[in-house]
Formats: structure tokens, sequence, C-alpha cells
């Protein structure tokens, strides 16, 4: 008897330990069920996947002819089934939609569809009477944030820190020194004895600035590698210089890649083992990296000011002026001043987040929007509109004139 007692309860832990296994290493699910609510029906298509960007589920929430798109972090331990309840409203030709997962959650927003057209909640809240529904809805963030007005400042800078995230830095070119805001602190960092107006090869390559560093217009010998979060600046001689001719490929694997147009040479910088490297020549070729894939091409090629760049073909149809791409979305902004998402797995379901113009220096970090608008710094995300800076001198130069680091 004690034998048997044995063998089940070996079974039995037997079991669990296969069952941990098997979601430990899982890396996808595809599961499709339904929710009946009120006498609607809700079909979820739910996709969980594990790769290099992260653990994600996509929720597609179909009913009738409407599809809604959301996309949240792994927070479920990779569990099936993570939508237990939908919040809907609907009036006359509008109809919202807002999911309730398993565990507390913040939801990544309130989407409605308009006519067979995808609105966030963000974009029609002072058009329609949301405010009552969104007020129900659990752990729905927007409006609940608390817009601070006070500010601090330096140099020409007015900062709205309390605004900033904890983990958010915002970095302000100024010439001769960068400005770091962040929620603690403001604080100046020298790079430059002179003011260099024209921010043309600044560029922050994971929580590195990298600035060439240039005596009275003569050939570059070296670069200034600021750690941001220590403010540690840190000089990389290069054995050989290079010219006043020269551009930034872009940054791949927080590495820095350029072309010196004048001597044929490619170079790619290591800021975090303060290193560099001879990649390209006219003996090498040189390398250009799109979509993921890094080729050799002809170093005369590089002349023509070739920067890595996402494919966005898929988005053509969209009508485009400025595209970008995260872990989890695209986003667009269009001649028309509507501002877009659109999940890279859903690419027919664009929706709209805000429309604004003169937007100006449109940058996405972690799926946060930072743009510029007259004299302000904005971000936008689940939380709204939200000021980071103000200078008057944004008006005027805004090209290259910040950057964000997110810890």
């Amino acid at each position: 008897m004690k034998r048997v007692i044995g063998f089940i309860v070996g079974i039995i832990i037997f079991y669990f330990i296969f069952q941990i296994s098997v979601t430990f290493f899982k890396t996808s699910h595809n599961v499709e069920y339904i929710k009946e609510i009120d006498d609607k029906k809700f079909i979820i298509n739910e996709i969980y996947s594990k790769n290099n960007s992260g653990n994600y589920y996509s929720i597609n929430i179909k009913i009738d002819d409407k599809e809604f798109i959301f996309y949240v972090g792994n927070s479920f331990n990779k569990q099936k089934n993570i939508v237990k309840d939908i919040k809907y409203y609907q009036k006359d030709n509008l109809f919202c939609v807002y999911p309730v997962y398993i565990k507390d959650k913040v939801g990544e927003d309130l989407i409605c569809d308009i006519d067979g057209n995808l609105y966030s909640y963000t974009s029609i809240y002072d058009k329609y009477d949301l405010k009552d529904f969104a007020s129900e809805l659990p752990n729905f963030v927007y409006n609940k944030k608390t817009v601070s007005t006070t500010k601090e400042k330096i140099a020409d800078v007015y900062t709205y820190n309390e605004n900033i995230e904890e983990n958010e830095y915002v970095i302000i070119y100024n010439y001769k020194t960068l400005l770091k805001v962040s929620q603690i602190m403001n604080t100046e960092i020298d790079f430059s004895s002179y003011d260099v107006y024209q921010n043309i090869y600044g560029t922050l390559v994971d929580k590195y600035y990298i600035l060439p560093i240039s005596v009275n217009k003569s050939p570059y010998l070296s670069f200034n590698i600021i750690d941001i979060l220590s403010a540690d600046s840190k000089v990389l001689n290069m054995n050989q210089s290079t010219s006043t001719s020269f551009y930034v490929n872009g940054a791949v694997d927080n590495k820095l890649y350029f072309f010196d147009k004048i001597d044929l040479k490619q170079y790619m910088i290591s800021p975090k083992d303060q290193d560099y490297e001879l990649i390209g020549d006219s003996e090498l070729g040189g390398k250009v990296y799109e979509n993921g894939i890094w080729k050799d091409v002809s170093i005369y090629d590089l002349k023509n000011n070739t920067i890595f760049t996402e494919d966005f073909s898929k988005l053509a149809k969209f009508n485009y002026k400025e595209a970008f791409k995260s872990n989890r979305y695209y986003y667009f902004y269009d001649e028309k001043s509507n501002f877009y998402r659109v999940h890279q797995d859903y690419k027919e379901s664009p929706v709209l987040l805000f429309n604004k113009k003169n937007l100006k220096e449109i940058k996405v970090v972690d799926d946060n929007i930072y743009y510029i608008i007259d004299t302000t710094l904005y971000r936008f995300n689940e939380s709204g509109e939200i000021p980071i800076a103000e200078r008057p001198e944004f008006k005027y130069n805004s090209t290259n004139i910040y950057s964000v680091y997110i810890k």
C-alpha cells in the first residue's frame, strides 16, 4: 500500500514539475475564446510571444464587424485566457471597448470605433461624453495623473521636474553643455569651451551621449563620451583623425556608426568599452544595417548619406510624413496632422492617438512619444500629453536639440 501511495505521489510531483517546465520554456501560444456579456458576444484572439524584445500578449477583440487591438506585457506568468471581463460603451455610431485582465494591470488604452475607424480615448474624450464611463474602469490611468505646473530653471530652460517619470532622463543640448533633466534634479554637463550652435553629430547611444571634440574646426581627433547617469565624461582618442565632413549612420546594439565622406572610412564606436574600430574603407567596403540585417556595400555607396533605417514599406498606404517603431508598435504622423499607433501584428487597424499641428523633432522611446510644439517639449503616453520643458529657443532651433534615456 505504501508503495502504491508513494507511486501516486511521485506521479503527481512529476506532473507538476512537468507543467512548470512547460510553462517556463514556453515561448508562445495562440488561443481563441469567447466572452458573452449582456447580449453581446466578444471573440478574443490571444497571442503570447517571447522574443529578444521581451514577453508580450496581443489581444484581438472582435464583435460583429468591429476589431480592437490591445498589447500588454507579460504580467501573467505566460497564462492563457488572461481577459476576464470586457467593459464596453455604446451610443449611436460610437462603440468603445476596454479589457479587464485576470490580474491588476494598467490598461493600455480605451479604444473606440466610430464608423469603422479606431480612436484612442485621448483623441475623442473632449468630443464625446465618456468621462463617467472611463472613471469606472479598473486601472484606467488617463486623466488620473496630476500634471504639475511647478517649474525649475536651468540655463534658459524651464523644466517640469515633477512631470518626469522616475526612470526618465531628458537631455537638452545647450551649445557647449548638456542639460540633464530628471525627476530629482537638473544637472549641467560641460563638453566644449565654446558654443556649437548646430548639434549635427551629438547622439545618445544607450546611456552614453557621444560628441566629437573640435578644435578651431580642425579634423576631429577625439570624441567625448558622456555617461548620462553619472555625468562622467571620458575622451576617446582616435589613432587617426577624421575629417570635419562626416555623418552618423545610426546606432545598432548600443554602438554608434559613422562615415567620413572625405577619407571614405566607416567607424564603429562602442561607448561602453570606450573603444572604436575601423569597419569600412576602399578595401573593406562598407556596411549598412537594414531591416535587422547587416549588408555589405561599396564604400562609395556611403557617400550618399546612408542612414540606418527601419522598413516602413507596410505603412506606405497610410501616406505618412514620419514613421517610428518601438518593440510593440509602429507609429506614424500624416499630412493631416494625425498621429497613429498600429500594432506590428495587425497593420490594418491603426488607432488615432491625437491630432496636433506643427509637431517638431518627434521621438518615440519605449512607447512614449516626445515632440516640440512652439516653445514646449511634451511627452505623450497613456497618461495623456504632459509638458516636460519650455525654452524660447525651441521655436527657432529644434533639430537634434534633445534626447531621452529611459533607465
